[in-house]
């Protein structure tokens, strides 16, 4: 075969790569011939064209002829007893009852798919040592991987040596879709692929899916010429070859091998929970048949290595987890001090920054912020602070791309690019981050990875290695990072009941020590209960929420598309009702606090620029606009409560706006110290017998089922604007649409 670029263009019968139909390409290889036939009487459907070569019957003559006339009886019989105690689209197979022209002996290999009776014909051939017993001798060597990467390493060995191909590696998928080279065994003469990465578009998502349902492929010529498959029926759809061994695999890729100077290929998938984790490829410089011996080896190494993935990666993560365990017992230890939580972590700065190796760490309590280590400035921490409160996660979350999600946090690359943000209320006030910095580090592909961009028709015909150097990115976290960090939250969350309990005692010894309290101090009777109730709606009761909402989201994961449509639904409501209660008590927390929060030293806010950015992490919906009027003055205050504010009032807006467009404009004018902030919108407005109601807690005006609010937002709104000297109505100009909410604000309230 000669190894280059191929001559003919390739077909224009789909318009993008990922849009091909791998599954029904009305073709197979040319080293085998295929019948199928219809599930009831057994007569011939489709028949590949080069048929005669094969059973000396031309497919013409085979179409609606009955199957077992063709094969002949013992044949057909052997196979039926195989299907009959088969699982659904299991194969059976049969050696050396069926004799083509000139006595050549074949091999028949059935599967039933899609309605359909499918049969594989290939000649017996001389094989490799790809016996069952060279695969236990392969599986044996696996008893002493301790990792993923010791199995695979394993695995190309011991594939290898049975398969006799030139080159044999292991590959692993990356999240999104790109892969490395993480174990190899190849012949000396042969660059190495091991540690090259390779793009999502060399393998498509849908050839991905493939490997999920067939994990055994082959390609024995890179240059063959697909044979077509016949129909007796020209009207009908094309036959689904999924499980056929003589599948035509597409020119795409038949073209991609030869630019990869690879004559034959045979490729297994391993899959791990699921989810496609990688494969094994085997590469020959040659043409070669993988026959069924050797791809019932490689089927058999192939599902050893995915059954033993999950328990190695489990095990792994449970070492590096007991690795960082004393250093999590000291925190939980440090924790017990008696003295305020932010002290107890600040004290245990070395243990809190080594637990995700971390040089760099920022704690959050009470609407105060404590540096740790190598971080960005404490304002900047509070716009991360702002954009990652947003989400409807409760986290943990890591990024190791922080700036590049979030240009306008371009002064945290340095220290910063990489953080772990550990929300101790989704409402983000108490919150720990870990920072990680910036790490320039080179990416060796295996080729320009531009050079075949997603969906495109032409493979690359390059793949010199290419090194691509990486910035604005951190060392990655890991699940053992994120685990570790739940931990911690669950220890603090112990610590934080502990204080609620020693609050609430205090409170009540200072009441019987007061005697009979006046008006004051009922109402400071009635706050602190309200907070009271409000801790311990968060804190005892968040954990074992948190534990439904996962045990929901496992059910839906198990059940999957078997569920009914009624399971569906049921499941889908409760995941939703338990992300309302989630909000509902983060609500009620922030709104407890609000009032009593300390805050860090005022600052120079631009609100043009504050705005902006509340705008583009809120992500509005595509027909609203977030706009300014023109000339906000520089306000010197805090910035946390007055960015909750704007996010809050803005939310609100879109929230309750009754069409798919509109326009929420935010303007302000200051005298002296004094700022007055107007933010008007285009929707339905409220009428004024509700616009007191609204600020008060638990009160929409629509419904809860009709729109996702806690009626908490508006009163933390007040309570904000309040502690800053300031209030809070709502103006309307009948019969223009829309509302325009007013505060003012203090540079220095009371």
């Amino acid at each position: 075969m000669t190894i280059g670029p191929h001559s003919q263009p390739l077909p224009a019968s789909f318009a993008r790569c990922e849009d091909e139909q791998i599954h029904v390409p009305d073709a197979i290889q040319p080293h085998g011939a295929l019948l199928a036939a219809g599930p009831d009487d057994a007569t011939v459907t489709h028949a590949s064209a080069n048929l005669a070569a094969f059973l000396g019957v031309p497919a013409t003559a085979a179409l609606g002829a009955p199957l077992a006339t063709l094969i002949g009886r013992a044949a057909w019989e052997s196979i039926l007893d195989r299907l009959r105690s088969a699982a659904p689209g299991a194969a059976a197979s049969c050696t050396g009852r069926l004799e083509g022209p000139g006595g050549t002996r074949l091999r028949v290999r059935a599967h039933r798919h899609a309605h359909q009776l499918c049969l594989d014909i290939v000649r017996v051939e001389p094989e490799p040592d790809a016996t069952i017993e060279a695969a236990r001798g392969v599986l044996e060597t696996f008893r002493v991987a301790r990792t993923p990467s010791e199995l695979c390493d394993l695995a190309v060995h011991g594939l290898r040596a049975v398969s006799g191909y030139d080159r044999v590696f292991a590959y692993r998928f990356g999240p999104e879709g790109d892969g490395e080279v993480v174990a190899e065994e190849r012949d000396a003469s042969l660059p190495p692929f091991l540690g090259l990465r390779y793009p999502a578009a060399d393998i498509p998502a849908q050839a991905r899916q493939h490997y999920l349902r067939q994990r055994v492929g082959s390609v024995a010529d890179a240059g063959y010429v697909p044979v077509p498959v016949l129909a007796a029926d020209p009207a009908a759809p094309s036959l689904d070859l999924t499980h056929s061994a003589l599948r035509s695999v597409s020119p795409i890729h038949r073209r991609y091998m030869r630019n990869m100077r690879t004559a034959a290929s045979l490729t297994v998938g391993l899959a791990s929970r699921m989810q496609l984790w990688g494969m094994l490829v085997c590469h020959h410089a040659t043409p070669r048949v993988a026959g069924p011996d050797l791809r019932a080896v490689a089927d058999m190494v192939g599902t050893a290595v995915s059954v033993m993935l999950a328990g190695l990666a489990d095990a792994e993560h449970e070492a590096m987890r007991q690795g960082h365990a004393a250093t999590l017992r000291t925190l939980t230890d440090r924790l017990a001090a008696p003295v305020p939580l932010a002290d107890a972590l600040v004290a245990a700065e070395a243990d809190l920054l080594h637990l995700v190796d971390a040089p760099g760490a920022a704690i959050s309590l009470g609407g105060t912020i404590r540096c740790l280590g190598s971080t960005p400035r404490p304002t900047d921490i509070a716009r991360i602070l702002a954009v990652l409160q947003l989400g409807p996660d409760a986290g943990p979350v890591a990024l190791d791309d922080l700036v590049l999600r979030h240009p306008a946090l371009e002064a945290c690359r340095a220290q910063g690019s990489g953080v772990l943000f550990l929300p101790l209320s989704t409402s983000g006030d108490d919150a720990i981050l870990w920072f990680r910095p910036e790490q320039s580090r080179i990416v060796p592909w295996g080729g320009d990875p531009a050079a075949h961009a997603e969906g495109a028709m032409e493979p690359r015909t390059s793949f010199a290695a290419w090194q691509q150097v990486v910035t604005g990115r951190s060392a990655p976290w890991s699940t053992v990072d994120l685990a570790l960090a739940r931990d911690l939250r669950t220890a603090i969350e112990a610590r934080m009941a502990v204080d609620l309990r020693t609050e609430v005692e205090q409170l009540r010894r200072f009441d019987r020590m007061v005697g009979q309290p006046n008006r004051q101090r009922e109402l400071e009777r009635s706050n602190a209960a309200l907070e009271e109730f409000a801790y311990a709606a968060s804190h005892d009761l968040k954990a074992p929420l948190r534990a439904i909402g996962h045990l929901a989201d496992w059910i839906a994961e198990d059940i999957g598309p078997a569920a009914s449509a009624t399971t569906a639904e049921n499941l889908r409501m409760l995941q939703g009702r338990v992300l309302r209660l989630q909000s509902l008590l983060d609500g009620l927390l922030a709104y407890a606090r609000a009032a009593r929060q300390s805050y860090p030293e005022a600052e120079a806010v631009d609100v043009a620029a504050l705005v902006r950015d509340i705008a583009a992490t809120l992500g509005a919906p595509a027909g609203f606009t977030i706009a300014c009027a023109p000339g906000l003055p520089v306000l010197r205050t805090h910035l946390a409560p007055l960015q909750q504010v704007l996010s809050n009032l803005i939310v609100n807006a879109i929230m309750h706006h009754d069409r798919a467009e509109g326009r929420v404009e935010v303007a302000m004018r200051k005298q002296d110290d004094v700022a007055e902030f107007r933010i008007g919108d285009d929707g339905p407005g409220i009428p004024p017998r509700f616009q007191d109601r609204v600020f008060q807690i638990f009160q929409t005006l629509a419904s809860r089922d009709a729109v996702e609010a806690s009626g908490i937002g508006l009163a933390i709104v007040r309570k904000h604007v309040q502690a800053h000297g300031g209030s809070i109505w709502i103006e309307s100009a009948p019969p223009r649409r829309g509302a325009t909410f007013v505060f003012t604000w203090s540079e220095t309230p009371p």
